[in-house]
C-alpha cells in the first residue's frame, strides 16, 4: 500500500483540501458520495451544491465549512463526493438539526432527487498528522476552479491488526516524512479517518492526502516512493492493512472561517 497519501473514501470522505494551518487540525466531517440520474452532468451538479451554499445560513463559523471532489483517477460507482467539515459531534449535529427544520430543506430535497439518483451518507472523525508548509490561500474558494489533489484510501485491518497497530504504523510514518529532503512533499498535509456513524461497511480506516496542484502531487510522491523511509513506512502499513484508492480534485464551496 503506497501509504503517503492514503485517505478513506470511506463511501465518501474528507476534507477537500483542508486548511493548511500551522496547527494540526481535528474536525467531523459529513460526506455523501453520489450518483447521477440519466441524464444529469457536471453543471447541474454544480447549480445544485451552489444553491445549497448560497442558502445556506451558515457563515464558515464553528469550523463549518462545504466542499465537493470530482474524480480524477478512480475506479468508482459514484460520479462525485461532496461533504460538510465542523468542529465537531455537536456543531454537526446542531447544523443538521437547524438545515432539516428550515424551509429550504424540502425544496432542496426535491432538487437532490432529481439530480441524484442516490447519495450514501457517513459521518467521520479527522486528525491531521501532517501539516504541509504553503497555507491555502482563502481567496481561492468559492469558484469551480480546483483548489487541490486529493487522493484518498479506505482501509480494512489485517486479520491480527487493530487499531493501535494502525496509530503505531502512522506514528513511524511521522517519523519517516520528516526524514525525506522533498520541497513538494512539504506542501503535502495527511489526515487520519476514522468511521463515526453510517457507510457500508467494511472499512476500519482511512486516510486523506493533499497536494496544491498535479505537479507537486507527482514530484513529490516520486520522492516518497524511492526514499527508504517511504518504502519503510509503506511497509509497515501493508503488514497491518489492506487499502484501495482514489484520486480527485477537490474544491471549496465554503471555506472554514469565511463568510
Amino acid at each position: 500500500m503506497k501509504k503517503l497519501f492514503i485517505c478513506a473514501l470511506l463511501c465518501a470522505i474528507v476534507p477537500v483540501v483542508h486548511a493548511q494551518e500551522s496547527q494540526p487540525i481535528n474536525n467531523v466531517l459529513q460526506l455523501f458520495s453520489c450518483k447521477l440520474n440519466p441524464g444529469q452532468n457536471a453543471e447541474d451538479v454544480w447549480s445544485l451544491l451552489e444553491t445549497l451554499r448560497d442558502q445556506d445560513s451558515g457563515t464558515g463559523e464553528n469550523g463549518f465549512g462545504m466542499f465537493l471532489w470530482t474524480p480524477f483517477r478512480v475506479t468508482t460507482d459514484y460520479d462525485y463526493i461532496w461533504g460538510t467539515t465542523n468542529a465537531d459531534i455537536a456543531a454537526t449535529m446542531e447544523g443538521m438539526a437547524e438545515y432539516m427544520s428550515s424551509e429550504r430543506a424540502s425544496v432542496l430535497a426535491t432538487r437532490f432527487q432529481a439530480v441524484n439518483e442516490r447519495c450514501d451518507s457517513m459521518i467521520v472523525l479527522s486528525e491531521q498528522k501532517y501539516v504541509g508548509s504553503e497555507p491555502f490561500d482563502p481567496a481561492m474558494a468559492f469558484d469551480r476552479t480546483p483548489d487541490g489533489l486529493v487522493e484518498t484510501f479506505a482501509c480494512s485491518n489485517r486479520p491480527g491488526s487493530d487499531s493501535g497497530d494502525i496509530r503505531s504504523a502512522v506514528d513511524f510514518w511521522q517519523q519517516q516524512m520528516k526524514k525525506i529532503s522533498s520541497p513538494d512533499l512539504q506542501k503535502y498535509n495527511g489526515y487520519l479517518v476514522t468511521p463515526f456513524r453510517g457507510g457500508n461497511g467494511g472499512v476500519d480506516w482511512g486516510w486523506i492526502g493533499t497536494f496544491p496542484d498535479m505537479v507537486s502531487f507527482g514530484r513529490g510522491m516520486r520522492d516518497y516512493m524511492n526514499s527508504k523511509e517511504g518504502q519503510a513506512a509503506d511497509a509497515r502499513f501493508e503488514q497491518a492493512s489492506t487499502c484501495r484508492s482514489g484520486l480527485w480534485q477537490g474544491y471549496w464551496l465554503l471555506y472554514p472561517g469565511t463568510n
